[in-house]
């Protein structure tokens, strides 16, 4: 007799996976009960659907109860309370106007049951109590609460849906007297559940998708920070590059710092506790609520978001580089080379609502005389689409588009259909942004290139949307309400705080502004050459001048730092050749970047992303299966290798790799097909195979995407720049403007 056992052994947990199975018939022999193959479907919502959320007891716990519990917590914990109010869990509800601006209008194109959707991570009061599915009044308590004390520390269980995948424990909570040690200990029981200090979490509202469910015809991706977290270096995945060492730095790391507790918290340390600040990029929401002290505390932590630097200049093939100290001479016309890099944000750069966000760089040349001769960037006050024509403007933002390819901006998801383009950064990602320049035939030199990563909270359409709400008669009315409860009015229309995250600045033609170490100079071309890998095929020998001089220059320089570095550059150039197919000088550049920094996931990784590149998917299953192995929390190793054993007809091991995708993200369109393929190729009847089919054809990638990102390109001009990896712009000579 033969049976297939393909169990699903995830090794991480996962509290309640949805699995079909079935048993295959024996085919001879003696008589042993076979094992069940398993396919993992995507879990379906329940209880709150189309909102993931769910409850379970038989207490008091309501709506009506976690509106409250901000009031009753902070009788005891008077310094977590008074962090909370500041934050953005604290005005994640109707109150909010940005948030409100566009629940309102899901609301009107759908319905207020439908609208479940948003409520189970920004309305838990509301949805609890059955109050989202019908008119939300500006008089309702719960609707001035948002994600209260109670939302989170009641959570029991959460899984890694997204959309509010959480269940909330109702049963009566025992309120604790001072000096009584067992009520002191059954409430800390009751509020310190298992979740409480885990990103999943977190991961359970920030990550989100949409679909039939939400009111759309078709599945797609939405805010995600965690999968983005679990695929970064802070979560322990170090598939992408030779990185320097990083400790493993979650959620509640970054945005849960400790702080003083001056107030006499009684859950402080030495005096101190977890911040319920949860800060993160709202510098708009903390600006119109006048709260000078939470804009400053958003603001530093920004500023350790990501850096800025003039990198190079180069005329026609040649580069210069580093740009400070290059030559230049009147008449030239160069590119000015400029690199991003995420280099603290744990997710990818912004995060959140990648579509809102406004973020860009902002150049400027200035000769030896002080006058501005070119400039790229925008202004701080327009509120139209024009930072998609503007020829000098590089935003980091992502664009969705709708059914007829219009980008859809001021967070319209009703209208989402596809998505135009990402420009965000992964954690520890660089991107390198070329501004073309013609330097006058007259001119004074040198001259000094000045680059700044400007941010403000939200993109200008979306500002204007939430004021005129504002100023509407039912955004009065909300206005009205909230300034009853509070002492602070809201300035909704204020000008958004711009914060400069980071600057750089170089002189070109003349003496440079400074004089970096050979390490700083090895780090500034890697990280140029890295971001030039991220070009389109055609483009990335662009990358190799940088990195084959960091190897020269590193070369006979001791020390863990220096080899680690070399061994990026010979890394990157791995990389490079990967992409280009050249199997052979890949293994030779990975085989010098082993000797200096062995062991490395990402080595295995690129062998196996360049092999299974050029269809040796049987050659590529063991350096995948080490990639996937070394990064086990990181859904792009096991899915490599799932579609890599898929290719050779190795079903059961497709399936078991695609199953370890599919417990980190449920939904992962490709990991989903192979579980499908791989059922089909062991022959497995009906109705599992049908069910794993269902499920990708669900989840996949729109089949009109291509056509409305085409259609975005011809229509929308700057659309089809953006959607290249990297892309000019240009210098905008001052006396245009």
């Amino acid at each position: 007799m033969v049976v297939l056992a393909l169990g699903c052994v995830p090794r991480v947990d996962d509290p309640q996976p949805r699995e079909a199975s079935v048993a295959l018939a024996p085919t001879g022999g003696a008589a042993v009960a076979p094992e069940p193959v398993v396919a993992r479907l995507p879990q379906p919502p329940s209880s709150y659907r189309p909102a993931f959320s769910e409850t379970v007891g038989s207490g008091t716990l309501d709506g009506a109860a976690l509106a409250r519990s901000d009031e009753e917590c902070a009788l005891c914990h008077a310094d977590v309370a008074a962090q909370w109010r500041t934050s953005a869990h604290a005005f994640a509800s109707f109150d909010n106007p940005i948030y409100r601006v566009s629940v309102e209008a899901f609301r009107e194109a759908n319905d207020g049951v439908t609208s479940r959707f948003c409520a189970g991570c920004h309305d838990p009061a509301l949805l609890l109590d059955g109050a989202m599915d019908g008119p939300v009044s500006p008089d309702d308590h719960r609707a001035h609460t948002g994600v209260t004390c109670l939302s989170c520390h009641r959570i029991d269980r959460v899984t890694r849906d997204g959309n509010g995948s959480w269940r909330m424990v109702t049963d009566s909570l025992v309120t604790p007297t001072l000096g009584d040690e067992v009520s002191t200990r059954v409430h800390k029981q009751q509020m310190n559940l298992g979740p409480l200090r885990q990103a999943e979490l977190c991961g359970s509202c920030h990550r989100a998708f949409l679909g039939e469910g939400s009111g759309h015809d078709h599945h797609l991706v939405g805010t995600d920070d965690y999968g983005a977290w679990q695929r970064s270096a802070h979560a322990g995945s170090l598939l992408d590059r030779v990185d320097e060492p990083l400790a493993r730095r979650g959620c509640i790391d970054c945005h849960m710092p400790e702080e003083d507790a001056p107030r006499g918290d009684v859950a402080a340390r030495d005096g101190r506790v977890r911040s319920h600040r949860f800060i993160g990029g709202h510098t708009w929401l903390a600006s119109m609520r006048g709260d000078t002290d939470q804009l400053a505390r958003v603001q530093r932590f920004l500023r350790t978001a990501a850096s800025i630097s003039v990198s190079a200049l180069r005329v026609g093939a040649l580069v210069r580089i580093p740009a400070d100290g290059a030559a230049l001479a009147a008449g030239e016309r160069v590119d000015v080379e400029v690199v991003v890099r995420n280099m603290g944000t744990g997710h990818r750069f912004p995060g959140g609502t990648l579509d809102a966000h406004d973020v860009w760089i902002d150049l400027q040349v200035v000769d030896a005389a002080g006058d501005v001769l070119a400039t790229a960037g925008r202004g701080h006050g327009e509120a139209d689409q024009r930072f998609i024509a503007d020829p000098s403007a590089h935003l980091f933002r992502a664009t969705v588009l709708d059914h007829t390819g219009q980008p859809v901006m001021a967070r319209r998801v009703h209208q989402f259909r596809a998505q135009g383009y990402d420009n965000t950064l992964a954690a520890r990602d660089r991107v390198v942004v070329p501004y073309a320049l013609r330097v006058p035939d007259e001119v004074a030199l040198p001259l000094t290139i000045r680059a700044r990563l400007l941010h403000r909270s939200r993109e200008p359409l979306l500002h204007a949307a939430t004021c005129d709400e504002a100023q509407s008669r039912r955004g009065g009315s909300w206005t009205r309400a909230r300034q009853a409860r509070s002492a602070r009015p809201l300035d909704v229309c204020a000008p958004q705080p711009v914060t400069i995250l980071a600057e750089h600045r170089v002189r070109a033609g003349g003496a440079p502004l400074t004089s970096p170490s050979p390490i700083d100079d090895a780090r500034l071309l890697i990280d140029h050459g890295s971001a030039w890998s991220r070009a389109l095929v055609e483009h990335t020998d662009a990358a190799r001048p940088s990195l084959e001089a960091a190897i020269a220059k590193l070369s006979g320089t001791q020390g863990r730092t220096a080899r680690r570095l070399e061994a990026a550059a010979h890394h990157g150039l791995a990389n490079v050749a990967a992409r280009q197919g050249r199997i052979h000088e890949m293994q030779q550049r990975l085989a010098a970047a082993e000797v200096l920094v062995p062991g490395q996931p990402a080595y295995a990784w690129t062998r196996g992303k360049g092999l299974a590149s050029v269809w040796r998917n049987a050659d590529a299953v063991r350096w995948l299966r080490v990639a996937a192995s070394g990064a086990p929390d990181d859904d792009r190793g096991w899915v490599a290798l799932a579609v890599a054993q898929g290719s050779v007809a190795r079903h059961h091991q497709a399936l078991t790799a695609a199953h370890q995708a599919l417990v980190l993200m449920p939904r992962q369109p490709d990991a989903l097909r192979v579980q499908a393929l791989a059922l089909r190729g062991l022959r497995v009847a009906d109705p599992l195979t049908r069910q794993a089919l269902e499920a990708f054809l669900t989840h996949r990638r729109r089949d009109d995407g291509p056509r409305l990102r085409s259609r975005c390109s011809a229509s929308v001009a700057g659309c089809g720049r953006e959607r290249t990896p990297v892309h000019r712009h240009i210098l905008i000579p001052r006396v245009a403007r």
